[in-house]
């Protein structure tokens, strides 16, 4: 009775944490069936450990994502590599201060055995980390393309109430006036740093032409306002569930001629509760306008969070830019390999595939959706 009383209260304060938090991120999904693993302890609005949310339960995020890892600009440089598939992920421990804020930690993932030749800076939505998206992007198979998710900067949100939470710029509360007010000294700092990012990959000896800028919610927003004012021609952004606010910024007379007239995909919920289709729909005209070379698509069904099928079309997307990368997909593992892959292995190679092991709670059960995934 005591545990049963315990796990409702934890039901309780999750569903609170969801309309009063009101997180943008993708992976918060169906909290009635969401499980807790034992011994974990909620502190009001904080958890004590960090926790990723994969439809029916949480995965602990240092299974994908150990703590001890950082990037070689840290100094050490330690890698895990997952067993029968072909992604290392590591993590760059650096907090950057830039215009006043200070993001966090950078998540790089790719393919350690191979030389990348392209990279795709990915900016996460509102309450995220860069951990998010870290693993579904390098997941979807494209051999050379290294993936680099930094982390916002935690600071007070408006919307949230004033609750800190990493956020790229402070949002108003939801509604018209996302349309027409912004944080701009939240926003150009963002694209201050993001714009470094950058730098450092051409730095690397990554080509600007071969650095794709992408984004979730208002990273999204961030993410279209960098490339746009980027000096120099990137190959293209996506933009998954967002918005671009007001466009005092994006004139053709305050905007350098690089990108222009770039590639962008736009991929949105049809029945996104945070992010309304319409709001998106109207950032999309306004691109058009400027000349941005844009593919929308809407999904049905779809709330504020993205699907297997919209990440296959931003797997295309990137293959029509990257030729040599689509031309070069990582193989996927053997059946042999399969079968020698932990409970942690066979999650993260069907997360990479998209493929949904919700209620599959045996091995057993994720041997058998794995091998048919081939």
């Amino acid at each position: 009775i005591y545990h049963y009383h315990l796990w409702l209260e934890v039901r309780l304060v999750l569903m609170h944490c969801a309309v009063v938090h009101n997180s943008c991120s993708p992976r918060v999904l169906n909290l009635a069936k969401f499980k807790l693993s034992r011994n974990s302890i909620f502190v009001g609005y904080k958890v004590s450990q960090r926790y990723s949310a994969r439809e029916s339960h949480f995965v602990p995020r240092h299974l994908f994502f150990p703590s001890t890892l950082v990037s070689p600009r840290c100094g050490q440089s330690k890698y895990k590599t997952l067993r029968g598939g072909h992604s290392v992920i590591f993590a760059t421990s650096a907090h950057i201060t830039m215009g006043g804020y200070t993001f966090g930690e950078t998540v790089v993932a790719g393919d350690k055995t191979v030389e990348h030749t392209a990279t795709m800076i990915f900016l996460h939505g509102l309450g995220d980390t860069g951990h998010g998206w870290a693993q579904g992007i390098s997941g979807m198979g494209l051999k050379g393309l290294k993936v680099v998710c930094p982390t916002a900067p935690t600071q007070p949100v408006t919307l949230n109430g004033g609750l800190p939470m990493p956020a790229w710029f402070d949002l108003p509360p939801m509604g018209p006036q996302l349309l027409s007010q912004i944080d701009w000294k939240g926003v150009e700092a963002s694209i201050k740093y993001t714009h470094a990012l950058i730098d450092e990959e051409v730095k690397s000896g990554v080509k600007p032409e071969n650095i794709i800028l992408g984004g979730f919610s208002q990273g999204g927003s961030i993410a279209i306002r960098a490339a746009l004012q980027y000096p120099k021609t990137l190959a293209g952004a996506v933009v998954l569930s967002s918005f671009v606010g007001p466009t005092d910024d994006l004139q053709v007379s305050k905007l350098p001629p690089a990108n222009i007239k770039m590639k962008m995909f736009w991929g949105h919920g049809e029945t996104d509760p945070m992010v309304p289709m319409m709001f998106g729909q109207m950032g999309a005209q306004a691109l058009k306008q400027l000349g941005v070379a844009l593919e929308w698509k809407s999904y049905s069904g779809l709330g504020h969070s993205s699907s297997p099928e919209e990440m296959r079309d931003v797997k295309k997307f990137i293959s029509n830019l990257f030729p040599a990368s689509a031309s070069s997909s990582v193989p996927p593992p053997t059946e042999e390999q399969i079968n020698s892959m932990s409970v942690k292995e066979l999650k993260a190679f069907l997360q990479s595939k998209s493929v949904n092991f919700a209620g599959c709670f045996e091995k057993s059960e994720l041997l058998t959706l794995a091998k048919s995934s081939l």
